[in-house]
Formats: C-alpha cells, sequence, structure tokens
C-alpha cells in the first residue's frame, strides 16, 4: 500500500466539496479598523453565496499543510481532554442575533473549558493558529510584537457574543509555529456594553456592530445581483510599497537587502494572494475561460 497516495488521494477528495455558502461562519467575518477592511472579503463571499466554484482551489501542498494544522489542533485538544478540567471540544455554535440580524451563524469552538477554581462556572474559549515561527517573532509584523492577526480577532469576535449564553466567553487565542515549535498567547475579552473587544486589556478596533454592518451590506450586495468592490490588492502601487521597502531596510539583518524592483514584485494583500477566486475576481483566466466558469456557475444573467 501506497501510504502517502492514499492521504494525498484523501485529501484531494475533500477539496472537491461544494463550496456553496448558506449561512454565516465566523471564519468569513469581517470589519472596518481605521478605514481598512480587516478580515474576509465580501467578494469572496459573494461568489460563494452565488454558487460559483473557486478557479483557484487549494493545490496539494496547501492541502497538506492545512492537513498538519489540523493535527495540531487534534493534538491540543487531546491534551485538554487528558487535563483535570472540564471541557468540550469543537463545540458547535448556532444562533442568530434577532434584535439586528436574522440569519444563522455557526461555527465550531476548539475547545470550551473551565477553571477549576471551586466556585466559578465561567467558561474560556479557546481558538487555535498555526503559523510559522517568522509570524511569531517577526519584529515588524509578528503577533509576539504586535498581538494577534486582526482576521483573527475579527473571526474570535463571533463566537464570544454567542447569544445563547448569558455573558460573552473570555477567550484565549495560542499561536503554535509548525516549523519552530514557538507559542504564544493572548487573553480576549469582550465588552457588549461598549462594543468594544479588548486584547490584554487593549481596545482592538474589532466590533460586533462592524462586523453585522458588513454582512448586511454583503446581504445588499447579493439582493441586486451585483458583484461587490474588491476589499483588498493583488498588486500594491508603488506609493504603497515605498514605505514597506524603507521600513524592510531599516530592519533587514541581510548584508545587501533586496532593491525596490525586486521588493515590490508580488508585493500585494496575502488575502488576494491566497484567495480561491483569485483569477476570477482580477479577470486572470482567458476570455473563453471566464465565459464557460461563469455559465457553469449560472455566474451569467
Amino acid at each position: 500500500m501506497d501510504i502517502i497516495k492514499a492521504i494525498d488521494d484523501y485529501l484531494l477528495e475533500q477539496k472537491k466539496k461544494d463550496y456553496t455558502i448558506t449561512n454565516h461562519w465566523p471564519s468569513n467575518a469581517s470589519c472596518i479598523i481605521d478605514g481598512k477592511v480587516v478580515g474576509k472579503c465580501l467578494r469572496a463571499q459573494w461568489y460563494g453565496w452565488r454558487g460559483i466554484q473557486p478557479s483557484n482551489p487549494f493545490d496539494l501542498n496547501a492541502l497538506w499543510m492545512f492537513f498538519m494544522g489540523e493535527c495540531i489542533h487534534l493534538g491540543i485538544q487531546r491534551i485538554f481532554e487528558k487535563l483535570k478540567v472540564k471541557a468540550e471540544i469543537e463545540k458547535p455554535v448556532d444562533y442568530t442575533a434577532p434584535d439586528i440580524y436574522p440569519k444563522h451563524i455557526r461555527g465550531r469552538i476548539d475547545i470550551l473549558f473551565q477553571e477549576d477554581k471551586g466556585h466559578s462556572d465561567i467558561w474560556y474559549g479557546i481558538e487555535i493558529k498555526t503559523t510559522y515561527g517568522r509570524a511569531i517573532i517577526d519584529p515588524i509584523t509578528g503577533v509576539k510584537y504586535c498581538g494577534p492577526m486582526g482576521h483573527h480577532l475579527v473571526q474570535i469576535l463571533p463566537y464570544m457574543r454567542d447569544n445563547m449564553q448569558p455573558e460573552p466567553y473570555p477567550y484565549y487565542i495560542i499561536y503554535l509555529a509548525r516549523d519552530t515549535g514557538w507559542r504564544e498567547h493572548f487573553g480576549l475579552l469582550y465588552n457588549p456594553y461598549k462594543d468594544i473587544l479588548y486584547c490584554e486589556s487593549k481596545a482592538t478596533g474589532v466590533s460586533w456592530r462592524s462586523i453585522i454592518d458588513r454582512w448586511c451590506l454583503l446581504d445588499d450586495y447579493l439582493n441586486r445581483g451585483v458583484e461587490p468592490p474588491r476589499d483588498f490588492q493583488l498588486l500594491y502601487p508603488d506609493d504603497v510599497v515605498k514605505p514597506m521597502w524603507e521600513e524592510y531596510k531599516e530592519h533587514s539583518k541581510a548584508k545587501k537587502p533586496m532593491t525596490f524592483k525586486a521588493y515590490k514584485k508580488d508585493r500585494g494583500d496575502w488575502a488576494c494572494k491566497r484567495c480561491l477566486y483569485k483569477d476570477i475576481c482580477h479577470d486572470l483566466l482567458v476570455s473563453d475561460e471566464v465565459e464557460e466558469e461563469a455559465l457553469t456557475a449560472g455566474h451569467l444573467y
């Protein structure tokens, strides 16, 4: 038996799932912070709600990376099952916000646990994120110095805001590096009266109202059958890249830092570069492929 091929075939088979979105997941949440979009692009969500199949599905290497991340999740969850704490693993969440939003929000909390303090019945949530060591300790962008990534905070708040509980769950977000084993964690609290998400007692700019407003905006585009504008850029213009390059040169430890031309090549938002709909969104398919994709998905009307 070829073990690697058997696993490869399994992962590829899972990739063939239907990408049609039928309800909101916290991983699709987004909001506006300081005038910038943080989280999932509305246009990418729009394609999914319309049932359009991805033009850039994950390749086998990416599927293996996701698989390794899932293995780490399972390992941490197993540790919690063995600890002497009351815990729920992959806790389902399914609720609406009837006062402001009627559609269902569904997901699964990685770990929900109670600390054994003898008098406390407070539940704590844990979100596990796997990444690379550089994403943790990079002096410019690393979470060790900058705090949790904004799009991760946006994903967590809908779990904390679950209206099936009397008070929002306090939360921990854990970062684990697949390559180096480096680890970081942060404590999160949400104040529902001020609608502010705090990380280590500092306001993050993430709010429930902003998340709901973005989903309402998406609904409007869906109802009108109009594509939302792009929230991110595949390639940055020179005036955006230049300050980034200057900062890179200042912190670079290389004997000969990259030239501006080399640095700006393919420099853009990761949300676009890793998007399942990149080629459709940016018209990178040849014309007959675009037409065939659109017709197959009912995209032309």
